[in-house]
């Protein structure tokens, strides 16, 4: 566990991060167990009735814990947006599986490794080593698909050279047809790696941001699926995207304390909501809020 919180100081407000607790946790990983945990990791340093807000990934066993401890909980956005890439992806399930069978196929095999960065230096290219994603690590499809079609005619003059049909049967060629599903893909998934990675800043209050990401999340994917060019397979990763966005994100705005950041940051205010209705809703909650301030009137 990880305490987020603010610094005040006489002309500066910062951030400050500290580690709280690593614990192992042998036993069943239950709500109950859980909860349990984190109430004593909280308990340690007198924190259990300082909490604001607990982040997390999504997974129903976390969320179920932070109820029964009585938190309040945000489900973390960039893992979210990582959940809604996976979903998509898969629309092209067959053609993923080729690209991570030549990618594991070139990092496995030394002869073809060998092979591939003397084809690179032979046609002057950079000296870049093929990545494979892991479904876990943030952005690491965008970044396996970036390299493999960075190193392409590399890729296809090696494969060539080594007949790898015959080095390895299982293996197939990447069509004309996928090379452009692939590089569409990567323009779809551009505006999630940068997101993630605003997001993911532990030094900058980003609650704020979340909603006005949101919006632009679906302006890209409307703009995406518009395109005369757009290639049927790369249609389906953006409507999954977009149904993902709609299931996942429904009740964005109807988070208090997501409403609440976006409109006190001054960048955005009413800008950052996507529907009237639910910035006049944030705002009379906020009221509200402030109404029950007793002031000191010693300030004033």
């Amino acid at each position: 566990m990880t305490a987020h919180y603010i610094v005040e100081e006489p002309a500066t407000i910062t951030i400050g991060s500290d580690l709280l607790g690593c614990v192992s946790m042998p036993q069943r990983h239950t709500a109950e167990n859980m909860s349990t945990k984190m109430k004593t990791v909280l308990d340690e340093y007198d924190l259990g009735q300082r909490v604001a807000v607990i982040v997390t990934d999504n997974a129903h066993n976390m969320t179920a814990a932070l109820r029964v401890g009585g938190w309040r909980f945000w489900g973390c956005f960039a893992h979210s947006l990582n959940l809604i890439v996976q979903a998509g992806v898969k629309e092209i399930e067959e053609t993923g599986r080729n690209v991570r069978a030549i990618v594991t196929f070139f990092r496995r095999s030394a002869h073809a490794s060998a092979q591939l960065k003397a084809t690179q230096e032979r046609m002057g290219l950079s000296m870049l080593k093929l990545k494979i994603d892991v479904p876990t690590r943030w952005n690491s499809t965008m970044l396996m698909l970036q390299r493999f079609v960075t190193t392409k005619m590399a890729i296809i003059s090696t494969m060539a050279i080594i007949n790898v049909g015959h080095a390895s049967p299982n293996l197939e060629n990447i069509t004309n047809t996928e090379w452009i599903v692939i590089e569409q893909i990567i323009e779809l998934l551009e505006i999630f790696d940068i997101i993630t990675q605003v997001i993911s800043s532990e030094k900058k209050f980003t609650a704020s941001t979340v909603i006005l990401f949101h919006k632009q999340i679906c302006r890209h994917l409307t703009q995406s699926l518009a395109r005369p060019d757009l290639m049927p397979a790369t249609g389906q990763v953006a409507r999954k995207m977009q149904t993902e966005c709609e299931s996942r994100f429904e009740l964005l705005e109807d988070s208090e304390m997501v409403a609440q950041s976006t409109i006190l940051d001054p960048r955005f205010k009413k800008l950052g909501f996507i529907r009237e209705t639910k910035y006049s809703k944030a705002i009379e909650a906020l009221v509200r809020m402030v109404s029950r301030i007793d002031l000191d009137t010693n300030l004033i």
